[in-house]
């Protein structure tokens, strides 16, 4: 049973966001004056509409975690909330955490019922693979539920409809001409999937494959759709796969950014960087030769980090990278 209870807490709380803010971003970065006659005429319409232009300004990332002293505000929930509000304002962005918290009290503030559900990310080499993700409620009609992901890591553009009918996927896509999709996976837990290619190994030893009528198809994200997370989750394990670099290493001894600039997909990984078009065809792949490389290619996609707060991160992660090797 999904709990009303975290659902209002949550509503209630709204961030710490104001309704001029909300409307603010709504009406100037994402470019949706009319939001307001949008949602009369189509909820369901003008939701994904914000979810497509949320993905496109905001790039995800670990910039933060690099950089700044975490455990002085995950800590505490109110500073965490603000902390993630700010980074969104400015767009800088964040873990998935930071999307789902905001796009969610941004949805409530709007009109939107809304609750969190947990996930895991099954490519993290790690039992502390958390992540969270958005239900809307009540969309269509009394009683209907939908999954949001909010994270730009994902390219899922799209409400997803739950219950999915029997084993039938109700969302495919073929971002970047590679096949997408959602699966029951039994008891509430819905599963997303990529179709590996011909001859495709699967990212990791430990990865969730399943074999289908049309191939193998690796999991990279299960989510939990039994029940609502209070706000406590959240502000939880934020703290903890952040502050703690041996819970996910992933995030400590790698600098990596993903979003929408300049007409194309960018995806930042260390000194590797791939550009894709909106559709997520590739453009074009890039190597950096040296740290300063790596600042340049940041600053020159993602301007709102400085050239100084990427040569600390990338110090950082590399002292981390020195520190597993003894």
């Amino acid at each position: 049973m999904f709990s009303s209870e975290s659902t209002e807490t949550f509503q209630a709380r709204k961030l710490s966001m104001t309704n001029k803010e909300a409307i603010s971003f709504l009406s100037d970065d994402l470019e949706m004056p009319d939001f307001q006659v949008k949602m009369q005429q189509h909820k369901l319409n003008t939701l994904n509409n914000i979810l497509g232009r949320f993905k496109r300004i905001v790039p995800g990332g670990n910039v933060s975690v690099l950089t700044e002293n975490n455990d002085n505000y995950v800590q505490d929930e109110r500073q965490f909330l603000v902390k993630v509000k700010n980074d969104i304002l400015s767009h800088r962005g964040g873990h998935c955490f930071w999307f789902s918290s905001f796009l969610s009290a941004l949805l409530a503030h709007i009109g939107y019922k809304v609750g969190l559900v947990g996930a895991n990310d099954r490519s993290l080499d790690s039992i502390y693979n958390v992540h969270a993700a958005i239900i809307v409620f009540d969309l269509l009609y009394p009683g209907s539920k939908h999954l949001l992901e909010a994270s730009p890591t994902y390219p899922i553009f799209e409400a997803v409809r739950l219950p999915l009918k029997g084993e039938e996927d109700v969302y495919l896509s073929r971002y970047g001409g590679r096949k997408h999709k959602f699966v029951n996976a039994g008891g509430d837990i819905i599963k997303y999937c990529h179709l590996l290619e011909k001859g495709e190994r699967p990212r990791t030893d430990w990865s969730d494959v399943i074999s289908e009528h049309d191939g193998l198809w690796e999991v990279d994200m299960e989510y939990h759709t039994a029940s609502c997370i209070p706000l406590s989750y959240i502000t939880e394990n934020a703290f903890l796969v952040t502050a703690f670099p041996t819970i996910i290493s992933f995030n400590h001894r790698n600098l990596f950014l993903r979003g929408f600039s300049q007409g194309k997909w960018v995806l930042i990984f260390n000194q590797r960087v791939t550009l894709r078009d909106e559709k997520g065809f590739l453009l074009e792949k890039l190597r950096a030769s040296s740290s300063s490389d790596v600042v340049n290619f940041v600053t020159t996609y993602f301007p709102q980090f400085s050239p100084e707060e990427i040569e600390k991160g990338w110090d950082k992660k590399q002292a981390f990278d020195l520190s597993c090797r003894w």
